[in-house]
Formats: C-alpha cells, sequence, structure tokens
C-alpha cells in the first residue's frame, strides 16, 4: 500500500496495519455526525417539538464526536501494539499554500463552496 485515506477504525477492521507501517495523522478525518429532516417536515412540526429535534440533536451529535475521539485515541494505540509508526502532519502551512490554486478554482464554481470554505477558514482562526 503506497497510500490511503482512510479512519483509523477501518484500518484495523480491514487489517492494512499488516501491510502498511506508517500513518501520518493529518486531522482532517473524522465521523461526521448528521441527523436531518425535510424542511417541509420540520416547518410542520409544533415549535417545541422543532425546539426538542434540535437540542437533542446537539447533544446526540456531541456525545457521537466524543466517542469518536475516544476511539481514535484507542485506534492509535491499538496500531502502535501492531507495530505501526505513527506520525503528524508537518509542513501544513505548506500544504496549504500549495493547495490555494486549487481551492480558488472551486470556490469559483459555486457560492456554496465558497460559502463552506469561509466557515472552514473562520472555524481554523478561532
Amino acid at each position: 500500500i503506497d497510500a490511503v485515506e482512510i479512519n483509523l477504525t477501518s484500518i484495523l477492521g480491514e487489517s492494512l496495519s499488516e501491510a502498511a507501517k506508517n500513518l501520518t495523522l493529518t486531522g482532517h478525518y473524522f465521523w461526521p455526525g448528521a441527523l436531518m429532516i425535510s424542511k417541509a417536515r420540520f416547518d410542520s412540526l409544533p415549535e417545541d417539538v422543532q425546539n426538542i429535534l434540535v437540542e437533542e440533536g446537539m447533544k446526540v451529535t456531541t456525545a457521537h464526536y466524543e466517542l469518536a475521539a475516544g476511539l481514535d485515541e484507542k485506534n492509535i494505540a491499538a496500531l502502535k501494539e501492531k507495530g505501526v509508526k505513527v506520525m503528524q502532519l508537518q509542513g501544513l502551512d505548506e500544504m496549504r499554500a500549495r493547495m490555494d490554486p486549487v481551492v480558488k478554482e472551486w470556490i469559483a464554481k459555486d457560492p456554496l463552496i465558497k460559502e463552506f470554505n469561509d466557515k472552514i477558514v473562520e472555524l481554523r482562526n478561532q
């Protein structure tokens, strides 16, 4: 295996550590948690039910992220036990600079992509 972009749980579950002995943690991969409902259905619900759905949805999503973070820590330890060398990504600023032309190209294609990128940059700078 030369390279693969995959989560740590799958590396363990698919036994990729048998062939790949180097792992770079990039910090870009997470287990997204999304609860979805159509706008029409949501809007048809009473306001108190809407509020409960939003509040409880936030709680569930937060718990999901915490669980995923804990699993990553355990998975890193398990991979190290299997002889995998685990490294943190170095040179992130350089990588971002090199990717800037690609990001600008995609931002120009759709306002939603620009909005998404702007939010990422905002969160990164907090």
